[in-house]
C-alpha cells in the first residue's frame, strides 16, 4: 500500500517520500480511532479470488424476530460491500450463505435501529481467526462501527502490472471489544454562509461513518442566508439563488445519515444572526429596517429579533414546529450567540417590557428568551441547545451547552448542571496542527489547575498579543523560577486571561543568568491554538517577548506589573471530582465554518485529521502517542481517498487550477509540502483588514489549495527527531545507529531537500496565477533548501567537534537571519519548512551532529 500511496499522491517528480525507511514504529495496526482493547495473534486470514474479484461469505443473524435478515439487514452488507470493495482495489463480492456452509463472516447484531438516538448502545465485538471472522454487537450502530474496523483492518497491496501471482488480501487476527469514550461525537457544517450540495453532505456522513462519529450538527440559517424551506415563512428563502434545502431534500438528509448510525441535528439562529431573517420579514427586527440587502460580509451584525414582540414570539413557535417535524433527534440547536443588544437597548417597546418582566439588562432579557424556547421546544418533544452564551443561572438544566469561546466554559457549564458539549479548540477552519486537536480533551479542560507554590517569588508580567483585526489579547504570564523555591524541581508558569481562565503550559524551560535575569522558553495550548513563547529577562529589568500560533509569528509585548504580587483575579474553581459532573460531558463536536471553504474545497479543510479528532472523543483518554496518531493518519489519509472522500483530489485540482500547465501542477504539489497556511485566525483576520472577508472575495490563493498541516514536515521532525535533532520542548527518540545507518538517514534527508530544490527551480520561472506570490515562495524554498543541504553535508565532513573559523561563524549568521526572516514573515501562506531547518542549525549550534552519532 505504500508503493501505491506514493505514486498516487507525488506523481512522477521525485517518487516517493518515504521509500527510504520506515519512519513510524510499526506496532500499532492501521485503525483510526483506536478500539478500547485489541489483542493481536499469529497468524493471518486470507480474502479469497483473483485479480478481477474476490468473495466472502457472510451470515447475518438478527436476535429480533420481528427484523427480516434479508431485507431489513441488507444496508449493511452492502454498505461492507462497498468499503471492502474500495479497500481492496477490486470488486468484493458478498455471498449470504447459513450457518451449516460455515460461513467466513458471521455478523450478529441485537436489533436494526431506524433512526439513531443519544444513548444507544455503540459497541461491539470482533474475533478475527485464521479461520473466521465473528463480529457481535447489539445494534446495528455497532455493527456499522465493527463494519468500519474490519474493513480498515483489510490489507491489498497493489495488483502487478504484470500476469506475477496475484498477491493476497489478508486480516491480522485480532480480538477487539470496543465502545465509545463519549456519546457525543459530532460535525457541523455551515450550510448558510456557504450553501452545501446534498451529495458533498453525503459525501461527509460516508467519512464521518468511517471515523466512527455520531451527530451532524447542521447550521442552516444565518446572517448570509436562510437555508431551510419553510412553508409557514416561505419569504425567508426567497433571497437565497435557490440554494436552499427542501423538506424533502432535508428528509432524505435524515435517512441517509440514520442509515449510517448518524443522528442530524439542525441549527436555527435566534435571536442574533438574523440578517436573513430581517431582509425577509423586516417587522420581526428590533430595527425593522437595519436588514434591506443581503449580508456578504463576514462578521457580528446589529439585526437581531424584537423578543418583546407576540409576532416573533408566533415566528418561533411555528418555525420550530416546523423543523421538529423534519428532523426527529431529540435535541434542537438555537444558536444564541454573538448576540449584539444595542438595538434593543434603543427600542423603547422593548424597553418597557423589560420593565415590565423586571429584567434588569440585556443579558437578563437574553435569558429570558432562552428560557421561553426552551419551554416551546418541551412542548415539541424537543431539548434545546445553544452556545455558551445561552449559559445563566435561569436556563433550564437540561439545556445542552456547547462551548466555543473558550475550553473553560466547560467547567463553567458543568458546575452549573448542564450537559456539555467542546468545540473549542475543534474548529477546523482555522488551520492547527492535527496534533493540537488531539491533545484537546473535553474532561481534562475541565479540570482546574494546581495551585503554584506560594513559598516562591512569582514574577508577574502583563503581556498583550497584537492580532491582524486589530482586537489584541491581553493578560498575565506569573512565572516561578527554580531559583528561588527548594521545593520546585522545573520551574513554572501560569498564563491568565480575563473571561479565558487560567493555563498552565505543556512544557517550560527557564535558564538563569549571571546578571540575576532570566530566560523563558515554553508552549502552551490556548483557545488560540498552540503557542511557543520566549520571554527574554533584560540587565535594565524590562522584558522582551516573542510568540509563534502555530506557524504563525504574532506580536507579543510584555512588562513587569506595575505590583509584581498583584494577579488577575480569577475564580477558585473546584476539581470535578464527582461521577455525575464529569458524566455531564456529553463529548464534542468539530466545526468547519464555511467563511473560507466553499464547498469544493468542503474534504480537503477536514480530511483527514477529523480522523484523529475523532480518536479522541472515542479512545481511551491516555491515548496519546502523537508520533502513532501521526503515523496512522497518513494512512488513514489514502484510506478517506479510497472510499470515497476528495481531499486529495480537491487539492490537485486546485493547484492545477493556478498553475499554467501540467508540469507546473507538478511542481505546485511538491512546493505544497513546504507551504501551510498561516495558522489559528491569521487569514481570517488579514483578510478582514484587507477588506477580502465577504462572499464575493474569489478564494483562489495557493493557501486554498493547501491542507491544514503538511504531513510531509510532520515526517521531516520525525526523521529529525530521530537521529537526535528534535525540536526545543520534544525529546530525541534516536536510537543507536551504526556509522552506515547514520550515512543512510544523512543520504534520505539529502534526497528529499533536493527534491524540494529541484521544484523550486522548475517553478523558477512560473507563469500560472498569483505569479508574484508563488514566486517569493519558491525563491524562499530555494533558499531554504540550500541551507539544509549545506548543513548536511557538514554532517558528512565532521567527524570530531565543530569547524569555528570565524568564516564559518560568519555564515551560520547569515543562514539565521534569513531563515528568520522567512519565518518572521506574515501572509496567508507561509513557507513552514523554514522552521525545522531553523531547528537543524540550532541543533549544529548545540553540537548535534547525525554523523557522530552523539548528543
Amino acid at each position: 500500500m505504500m508503493l501505491r500511496r506514493c505514486l498516487f499522491r507525488f506523481g512522477l517528480l521525485g517518487g516517493c517520500l518515504l521509500a527510504a525507511q520506515p519512519l513510524f514504529a510499526a506496532d500499532d495496526l492501521p485503525l483510526m480511532p483506536y478500539p478500547l482493547k485489541l489483542e493481536r495473534q499469529t497468524g493471518a486470514l486470507l480474502l479469497v479470488g483473483d485479480q478481477t474479484e474476490l468473495r466472502l461469505d457472510v451470515e447475518l443473524v438478527l436476535a429480533d424476530a420481528t427484523q427480516n435478515t434479508a431485507t431489513d439487514g441488507k444496508y449493511l452488507i452492502q454498505h461492507l460491500q462497498q468499503r471492502l470493495t474500495a479497500q481492496a482495489g477490486r470488486p468484493v463480492l458478498l455471498q449470504s450463505v447459513t450457518t451449516a456452509v460455515k460461513p467466513t463472516l458471521r455478523l450478529e447484531i441485537g436489533k436494526l435501529l431506524t433512526i439513531p438516538k443519544p444513548g444507544d448502545d455503540e459497541s461491539y465485538q470482533l474475533q478475527i481467526t485464521p479461520q473466521h471472522i465473528h463480529l457481535q454487537a447489539n445494534t446495528s450502530t455497532g455493527a456499522l462501527y465493527g463494519l468500519e474496523t474490519l474493513t480498515q483492518l483489510l490489507d491489498c497491496p497493489s495488483l502487478p502490472a504484470t500476469s506475477s501471482p496475484t498477491p493476497h488480501c489478508q486480516w491480522p487476527t485480532v480480538t477487539i471489544e470496543d465502545q465509545p469514550r463519549f456519546p457525543w461525537r459530532g460535525l457541523l457544517i455551515d450550510s448558510a454562509r456557504r450553501f452545501v450540495p446534498l451529495a458533498d453532505l453525503k459525501r461527509q456522513l460516508q467519512g464521518m461513518a468511517s471515523a466512527k462519529l455520531n451527530v451532524l450538527h447542521w447550521h442552516l440559517t444565518d446572517d448570509q442566508g436562510w437555508r431551510f424551506e419553510s412553508l409557514s415563512y416561505s419569504k425567508l428563502t426567497q433571497f437565497a439563488g435557490g440554494e436552499f434545502y427542501t423538506q424533502a431534500q432535508m428528509r432524505e438528509l435524515v435517512s441517509y445519515a440514520a442509515k449510517l448510525g448518524i443522528r442530524v441535528v439542525p441549527e436555527i439562529d435566534l435571536p442574533g444572526h438574523a440578517s436573513a431573517i430581517g431582509r425577509a420579514y423586516p417587522q420581526l427586527l428590533a430595527e425593522p429596517g437595519s436588514a434591506t440587502k443581503a449580508e456578504r460580509r463576514f462578521g457580528v451584525f446589529a439585526p437581531v429579533l424584537d423578543v418583546s414582540s407576540p409576532e416573533v414570539t408566533a415566528f418561533a413557535a411555528a418555525l420550530l414546529k416546523e423543523v421538529a417535524a423534519i428532523f426527529p433527534d431529540p435535541y434542537l440547536h438555537i444558536g444564541g450567540d454573538e448576540v449584539k443588544p444595542e438595538q434593543w437597548l434603543q427600542n423603547p417597546a422593548i424597553q418597557q417590557f423589560m420593565q415590565q418582566q423586571q429584567l434588569a439588562d440585556a443579558g437578563e432579557l437574553h435569558a429570558d428568551f432562552n428560557r421561553r424556547l426552551a419551554l416551546q421546544l418541551k412542548q415539541l418533544n424537543r431539548t434545546m441547545i445553544g452556545w455558551d452564551e445561552v449559559l445563566h443561572k435561569d436556563l433550564p438544566k437540561n439545556v445542552l451547552v456547547q462551548s466555543w469561546q473558550g475550553q473553560n466554559a466547560v467547567a463553567e457549564s458543568v458546575r452549573a448542571g448542564h450537559p456539555t458539549i467542546l468545540s473549542a479548540g475543534y474548529y477546523l477552519d482555522q488551520p492547527m496542527p492535527t496534533s493540537y486537536h488531539y491533545r484537546n480533551d473535553p474532561v481534562g479542560v475541565a479540570q482546574p489547575l494546581p495551585p503554584l507554590p506560594a513559598d516562591g517569588k512569582q514574577i508577574v508580567l502583563d503581556f498583550q498579543l497584537a492580532r491582524f483585526n486589530n482586537k489584541p489579547v491581553s493578560g498575565q504570564f506569573i512565572l516561578l523560577p527554580t531559583a528561588v523555591s527548594q521545593n520546585l524541581q522545573q520551574p513554572q508558569l501560569r498564563m491568565r486571561v480575563p473571561a479565558r481562565g487560567e493555563l498552565a503550559p505543556r512544557w517550560v524551560q527557564q535558564r538563569s543568568k549571571a546578571d540575576g535575569s532570566s530566560d523563558w522558553v515554553f508552549a502552551i495550548d490556548s483557545w488560540l491554538g498552540p503557542a511557543e513563547i520566549q520571554l527574554q529577562g533584560r540587565t535594565d529589568g524590562s522584558w522582551h517577548a516573542s510568540a509563534m500560533l502555530g506557524n504563525t509569528r504574532y506580536p507579543l509585548t510584555v512588562k513587569l506589573a506595575s505590583n509584581s504580587k498583584q494577579q488577575l483575579a480569577l475564580p477558585v474553581l473546584p476539581t470535578l471530582t464527582a461521577a455525575s459532573q464529569q458524566q455531564l460531558i456529553l463529548g464534542g463536536e468539530a466545526a468547519l465554518w464555511a467563511e473560507l471553504v466553499p464547498a469544493t474545497l468542503l474534504d480537503l479543510k477536514l480530511w483527514p485529521r477529523l480522523y484523529a479528532f475523532a480518536e479522541r472523543l472515542w479512545s481511551p483518554a491516555d491515548m496519546r502517542d502523537e508520533s502513532s496518531m501521526y503515523q496512522r493518519l497518513q494512512q488513514m489519509d489514502d484510506y478517506g481517498s479510497r472510499i470515497g472522500l476528495l481531499h486529495q483530489q480537491q487539492q490537485r485540482q486546485g493547484l492545477a487550477t493556478l498553475a499554467s500547465n501540467e508540469a507546473e501542477a507538478a511542481a505546485l504539489l511538491v512546493l505544497s509540502e513546504t507551504v501551510e497556511q498561516s495558522q489559528y485566525y491569521s487569514r481570517h483576520h488579514l483578510k478582514t483588514v484587507r477588506g477580502q472577508y465577504h462572499l464575493d472575495a474569489e478564494l483562489a490563493r495557493f493557501a486554498d489549495a493547501l491542507p491544514a498541516e503538511s504531513l510531509a514536515l510532520v515526517v521531516l521532525q520525525k526523521q529529525l527527531a530521530t537521529n537526535g535533532c528534535a525540536a526545543i520542548g520534544t525529546s530525541s527518540d534516536r536510537a543507536p545507529q551504526t556509522a552506515a545507518q547514520r550515512a543512510s538517514s544523512i543520504h534520505a534527508l539529502q534526497q528529499q531537500f533536493q527534491r524540494w530544490q529541484q521544484a523550486a527551480a522548475q517553478l523558477k520561472n512560473y507563469q500560472g496565477k498569483q505569479q508574484a506570490r508563488i514566486k517569493h515562495l519558491t525563491a524562499q524554498l530555494a533558499i531554504t533548501s540550500d541551507i539544509a543541504l549545506q548543513w548536511l553535508a557538514e554532517q558528512q565532513r565532521l567527524t570530531q567537534q565543530p569547524t569555528t573559523g570565524n568564516k564559518v561563524r560568519k555564515t551560520w549568521d547569515l543562514q539565521r537571519q534569513q531563515l528568520q526572516i522567512i519565518i518572521n514573515e506574515v501572509d496567508e501562506e507561509l513557507l513552514a519548512l523554514a522552521q525545522p531547518v531553523q531547528q537543524m542549525l540550532e541543533c549544529r549550534e548545540a553540537g548535534i551532529y547525525l554523523w557522530k552519532g552523539n548528543s
